[in-house]
C-alpha cells in the first residue's frame, strides 16, 4: 500500500513536469539563459568556463526558493546531503557520498573565501556555526571534489561557499522583504547601501528578523518543538581609493534560538542470542525474550530494515524536570569580522583575506530521547528510572589570514603562489548527566536538586600552509594546470581523565574511579533516602585531573588538470587529485573520559589520516544560440584509512571498554552528474540535476568487543587483541555500501513567465521537485532511510522592483524519514572465548528527526 502510494506522488509530479515541457516544444525564440559569474577559483569568470563541477545559485534564486540555511541548499543539489542528528552541534554534509563518521567535516564552509569550517567537541558532526541563516547572500557555490589547493584545509571532497554582498558605488539602493507562513512563521529583511564618497567608499547595512513556532507539538504538554527566533545584523564597506587598490570589510552579527528538535526514538524491532561468535551466528528469540531463562543475559536488541515514514510517530523527548516543560534546546551567537584587499599592478594582483570568528552557544535537551509518558495527552509526566541530559556551553575562536599573489603575464605561463595561517580554539564546558534511581521509582522528582560538577574540554587547531599553481595555455585550445598544497597543522586536545584506582579517597573510603562518577558516600545517601539525604544537596563528582593530547600532520595534497576548448560554446577536462583529511584527537569517547587505561596520557584517542584520490574528467556546453546548457561530470573516488567508531578494550591495563575512533576501511566511489539548463524562449525556464553514485567498501575489517557491532555485521572471527591478548571480533563489512549515500538523486525545476499589460509586469508559476534514493544509515548496512520525493510550487507577480508570490513546500505532504542518528551499538561487555558475558546491553534505536510537513506562505520583496 505504501509503495503505491509514494508511486502515485512520484507520478503526479512526472506528469506536471511533462506538461509543462511539452507545451514549452510548441514555442521557438532566441531567449538566452543569463550567465552565472563564480568565484570559485578566487577570480571572477563564467561558470561554464570553470574546469570544475560547481553549481550555483544566484541572489535571484535565493529569494525565490526562500534559501535561508544549508538545508535548503542541499534540497536544490542532487550531489550534496545534509543531515541534522542530535541537533544544531551535531549537522553533516555529505557531498559525493563521502560522508563524516569522524572528525572533520568532508566538505569546507567558506564566506566569502574566508574557511569557517568547524567541528563538534561532544558529537560526530560539525558545530553550531554551521547552520547560521543567511545574511544579504549574492551567491552560493556548491563546489564537488577535493579542492584543498584552493580552499585549503577543509576541502576534502568540496566545498560550500557563501558570498555576500557588496555594497552600491552607483547610487543609494534599498531592499526589504517578508515572509509570512502558516505554523507561526515570519521573516523579515532588509537592506540600504550607496555611496559615501563617490566612486571610491561605500556603505552598506542589512538586517533580518525571523520566528517560527515549530511544525510538532510534545504530546506530554503540546508545548511546539522545533521552532525557534533569531535577528541578524551586518554592515560592509568598500573601498576603492584609486584604480589599483580595493579594501572590502564586513562585520556580522546574530543571535539564534532554536526550540528542542523534533525528535523521535524509533525502537528495536529484534531481539538476537549471540550463540557462537566465531562463526558469527545470531539465533533469534522470540516472545517475552527477556524473560525466558534459555535467553537470559544474553539478549541483544537490534534494529533492522526500512525505518519507514513518521506516520503514527509522536515527539519522544523527555521532559525538563525543573520546569515540567521540554528543554530549552539551543542558543547561538557568533560575530564575524573580515577584511579582503585586492592590490591590482601590471603583472600581479596582490590579495589578502582576513577573518575572525567568536561564537558561543549553548545546548540544553533531553540526551536519551527515549521518555516513558504516562498521563492524558496534554498532561503527562515521565515515569521513567533512568535519565540523561546533554548540557553544554561552547565558546569558538577563529582567525585567518590567508596572502595570494596571482600573475597576469603576456606569455602562455600564469603562477599563483599563496600562503593560509588558520586557527581556532574551543572551550566546553560539559553538564550533561546521567541520573539512576536504582529501581527505586521515577527520577525525575529528584532531578531538580542532583548535580554533577561540570568537565571541561578544550580543543585548539593551529594550520599553516603554503599553495601554488601554474597555468600553461598550451595553445587556444589546450590548457595545463599543476596545483598543489603542503600543509601542517598541529591538533591539541585538553580533557578530563580517570584519577587511578586508590590514588584518592573520599568521604566513605572508597577510591576514585572516573570523573564522572559521583562520590561513593553521595551515591549511597541518595539510594538509601533521595537527594533529601544529601548534605548539601548535590551530588559531588570525584576529583579529576586534567591531560592534553597533541597529533601534528604534515601533507602534501596535489591536482593535476587539463583542459580542451574545441571552440567557444564547449568546454572538456579531465583531473587527477589528492585529498587528505588530517589526524586528530577524539574528544567524543563514551565511557572513556579521555584516558581509558589511566596511563596518564591519551594516546588510544589518536586517530590518523583519510585519504582520497579522486579521477574526473568532464564536459560544459553551450548550445542552441545559448538557450542550453548541458554540464556532466564522471568521476571515480578510490577511499582510505576511514575514520571509523570501535569499541574495546585501549591497553592491557584498560579497566573498562570505551568508544575509540580507529583507520579502517579502503572504499571506492563511481560517480556520473548531469545538469542541464534548457531556456526555449522568454516564458519557459527548465533545470534538472542528477547524481549517480555506487559504493562500496572493498576492504573494511573492524576489532570490536561490541556483541551488538558482530550482530549488526552477521559476521565475528574471535582473535587475541595484539596489544591486550584479549579475545575480540574481527568483524568485515567488505562488500557494504558507504552510509548515508543514496544511489540516485534528481532534481528538476520549471519556470514559466509572460507579461501582463505592456509595463514590465510578469505573471509567474515555477516549481521544483527533488528526489532522493534509498540510504543506508550505518556501515553496517543495518537501517536504512526509504526514498522519497519532495515538491513545492509558487507563484505570483513581479516586476523590475517589486514581487509577490505565494508558495506551497512540500505539496504532496510527504512524511518519510529523511535524517536520523544512530542511537545504539554500545555494550558494555567482555568477549570471551566462545561467548559474550553480558553487563549491560542497551536498546539499538534510531533518533530520527521528524519531517517538516506541507506548509505554505506568502513572501513580497521591494528593491529601490
Amino acid at each position: 500500500m505504501k509503495l503505491t502510494h509514494k508511486f502515485k506522488y512520484s507520478s503526479s509530479q512526472f506528469l506536471c513536469l511533462s506538461l509543462i515541457a511539452s507545451s514549452a516544444l510548441t514555442s521557438t525564440a532566441s531567449a538566452a539563459i543569463d550567465e552565472v559569474v563564480v568565484t570559485t577559483r578566487k577570480r571572477a569568470e563564467s561558470l561554464q568556463s570553470v574546469p570544475i563541477a560547481v553549481q550555483a545559485f544566484t541572489a535571484d534564486q535565493i529569494e525565490r526558493f526562500g534559501i535561508a540555511d544549508i538545508a535548503d541548499v542541499a534540497k536544490l543539489s542532487s550531489s550534496l546531503q545534509f543531515d541534522s542528528n542530535f541537533g544544531p552541534l551535531d549537522n553533516r554534509v555529505t557531498i559525493r557520498g563521502l560522508s563524516q563518521t569522524r572528525g572533520r567535516p568532508s566538505a569546507a564552509i567558506l564566506v566569502d573565501g574566508i574557511d569557517v569550517t568547524t567541528e563538534s567537541v561532544s558529537f560526530n558532526g560539525t558545530g553550531a556555526l554551521l547552520t547560521q541563516r543567511l545574511l544579504d547572500v549574492e551567491r552560493i557555490e556548491v563546489v564537488k571534489g577535493p579542492q584543498s589547493a584552493l580552499y585549503g584545509r577543509s576541502a576534502f571532497n568540496g566545498a560550500v561557499q557563501y558570498i555576500t554582498r557588496d555594497p552600491s558605488m552607483d547610487g543609494m539602493e534599498a531592499r526589504a522583504s517578508i515572509d509570512i507562513g502558516d505554523y507561526g512563521r515570519y521573516e523579515l529583511k532588509g537592506a540600504v547601501s550607496g555611496p559615501v564618497v563617490d566612486d571610491k567608499f561605500a556603505l552598506g547595512l542589512n538586517a533580518n528578523w525571523w520566528s517560527e513556532d515549530g511544525f510538532y507539538e510534545h504530546p506530554a504538554t503540546l508545548e511546539d518543538v522545533g521552532g525557534g527566533e533569531g535577528w541578524g545584523l551586518a554592515t560592509t564597506f568598500v573601498f576603492e581609493p584609486n584604480d589599483t587598490l580595493k579594501l572590502r570589510g564586513r562585520l556580522a552579527y546574530a543571535d539564534d534560538e532554536f526550540d528542542t528538535a523534533a525528535q523521535t526514538t524509533i525502537r528495536h524491532n529484534k531481539e538476537l542470542l549471540l550463540t557462537d561468535p566465531a562463526n558469527g551466528v545470531a539465533a533469534g528469540c522470540t516472545g517475552m525474550v527477556f524473560s525466558a531463562s534459555a535467553c537470559a543475559g544474553r539478549i541483544y536488541p537490534i534494529l533492522e530494515g526500512n525505518i519507514g515514514d513518521a506516520s503514527g510517530r509522536d515527539v519522544s523527548t523527555s521532559l525538563n524536570p525543573r520546569t515540567g516543560g521540554v528543554y530549552p534546546g539551543t542558543e547561538r551567537s557568533y560575530f564575524r569580522a573580515s577584511l579582503y584587499a585586492e592590490w591590482d599592478l601590471d603583472s600581479i594582483t596582490l590579495s589578502s583575506w582576513t577573518g575572525y570568528t567568536e561564537g558561543e552557544d549553548s545546548f540544553f535537551i533531553d540526551g536519551d530521547f527515549d521518555a516513558d509518558l504516562i498521563g492524558p495527552v496534554g498532561n503527562q509526566t515521565d515515569a521513567s528510572t533512568r535519565a540523561q541530559e546533554f548540557d553544554f556551553e561552547d565558546d569558538t575562536k577563529q582567525f585567518s589570514q590567508e596572502i595570494r599573489l596571482a600573475t597576469k603575464l603576456d606569455g602562455p605561463v600564469q603562477f599563483t603562489l599563496g600562503g593560509l595561517y588558520w586557527t581556532e580554539e574551543i572551550n566546553q564546558i560539559d553538564n550533561s548527566r546521567i541520573v539512576d534511581s536504582f529501581g527505586m521509582g521515577p527520577t525525575n522528582p529528584a532531578l531538580p536538586f542532583v548535580e554533577l560538577r561540570p568537565t571541561y574540554f578544550d580543543r585548539e587547531t593551529d594550520h599553516w600552509s603554503v599553495y601554488g599553481s601554474v597555468d600553461w595555455a598550451i595553445n587556444d585550445q589546450w590548457t595545463a594546470i599543476f596545483e598543489g598544497r603542503y600543509t601542517s597543522e598541529e591538533t591539541s586536545v585538553t580533557g578530563p581523565y580517570a584519577v587511578p584506582l586508590g590514588a584518592c579517597l573520599d568521604s566513605f573510603g572508597f577510591g576514585c574511579t572516573a570523573p564522572s562518577f559521583p562520590d561513593a558516600g553521595d551515591l549511597f545517601a541518595f539510594a538509601m533516602g533521595g537527594a533529601a539525604a544529601l548534605p548539601t544537596g548535590v551530588i559531588r563528582a570525584n576529583p579529576q585531573a586534567y591531560l592534553t593530547e597533541k597529533v601534528d600532520d604534515n601533507f602534501f595534497t596535489p591536482k593535476v588538470t587539463i583542459e580542451y576548448s574545441p571552440n567557444d560554446d564547449m568546454l572538456l577536462y579531465a583531473y587527477i587529485a589528492r585529498g587528505i583529511k588530517p589526524g586528530g584527537v577524539s574528544s567524543v569517547s563514551a565511557g572513556s573520559y579521555f584516558d581509558a587505561d589511566a596511563d596518564g596520557t591519551a594516546n588510544e584517542f589518536k586517530f590518523d589520516q583519510e585519504k582520497l584520490w579522486v579521477y574526473e574528467a568532464g564536459m560544459k556546453s553551450t548550445w542552441a544560440d545559448g538557450r542550453l546548457q548541458t554540464n556532466v561530470a564522471a568521476f571515480f573516488q578510490e577511499y582510505d584509512d576511514k575514520q571509523v567508531t570501535s569499541r574495546g578494550l585501549a591497553s592491557p591495563t584498560a579497566a573498562f571498554e570505551t568508544g575509540l575512533v580507529v583507520n579502517a576501511g579502503a572504499a571506492e566511489i563511481w560517480g556520473v552528474e548531469l545538469e542541464t539548463q534548457w531556456q526555449p524562449n522568454d516564458n519557459w525556464l527548465f533545470g534538472a540535476s542528477y547524481t549517480f553514485l555506487d559504493t562500496e567498501y572493498t576492504d573494511f575489517v573492524i576489532d570490536t568487543t561490541s556483541p551488538t557491532q558482530a550482530l549488526r555485521s552477521g559476521n565475528c572471527t574471535v582473535v587475541p587483541d595484539p596489544d591486550t591478548a584479549t579475545p575480540e571480533c574481527l568483524v568485515s563489512l567488505t562488500g557494504n555500501e558507504i552510509e548515508r549515500t543514496p544511489k540516485h538523486a534528481l532534481n528538476l525545476t520549471g519556470r514559466y513567465q509572460r507579461p501582463i499589460g505592456n509595463g514590465d509586469l510578469n505573471w509567474f508559476f515555477e516549481g521544483n521537485s527533488s528526489f532522493q534514493g534509498k540510504r543506508f544509515i550505518d556501515e553496517s548496512n543495518t537501517k536504512r532511510m526509504d526514498d522519497y520525493w519532495l515538491t513545492d510550487l509558487r507563484t505570483g507577480i513581479e516586476t523590475d522592483r517589486w514581487s509577490v508570490l505565494a508558495y506551497v513546500n512540500n505539496v504532496f505532504d510527504d512524511d518519510t524519514i529523511r535524517s536520523g542518528v544512530d542511537a545504539g551499538g554500545f555494550v558494555d561487555a567482555t568477549l570471551t572465548p566462545g561467548t559474550f558475558g553480558f553487563t549491560f546491553a542497551p536498546a539499538d534505536n534510531l533518533i530520527a528527526s521528524l519531517p517538516d510537513p506541507r506548509h505554505w506562505g506568502v513572501r513580497a520583496s521591494i528593491r529601490y
